[in-house]
């Protein structure tokens, strides 16, 4: 979604269902991996689709910090720590929602934990 001033989300498979129906009742843009069929698709898959859709991808798997990143310039990740709260989650995102540009995303990684 090249142009688009909001930040896009994509909930790997682990991030509960509650967090994608809470943020579509925000109104903000987000899928997930289950929606689009890509449940047990590898990191750099998913993180390259999120990528060609202009998604940050969303998830508590740490293979996705590997240094460098399995696909360069993604579209950014934000790390949310085993355990977190599902309100926990949607704060952490709602907050990046609000004050970040997918531009700002790109190649980026938030920890959740660290926006609590």
């Amino acid at each position: 979604m090249a142009g688009s001033t909001d930040v896009l989300f994509l909930l790997d498979e682990n991030i509960p269902r509650a967090v994608l129906d809470a943020l579509r009742r925000l109104k903000i843009d987000a899928t997930s991996v289950d929606e689009l069929r890509l449940k047990g698709a590898n990191d750099p898959d998913v993180l390259q689709l999120a990528k060609a859709q202009g998604r940050v991808v969303v998830t508590y798997d740490t293979d996705f910090l590997a240094d460098p990143p399995a696909v360069a310039n993604h579209a950014g990740i934000v790390f949310v720590r085993a355990g977190m709260s599902v309100g926990s989650i949607l704060r952490a995102v709602q907050l990046i929602h609000g004050v970040c540009s997918p531009d700002e995303m790109t190649g980026r990684i938030e920890h959740a934990s660290s926006l609590e």
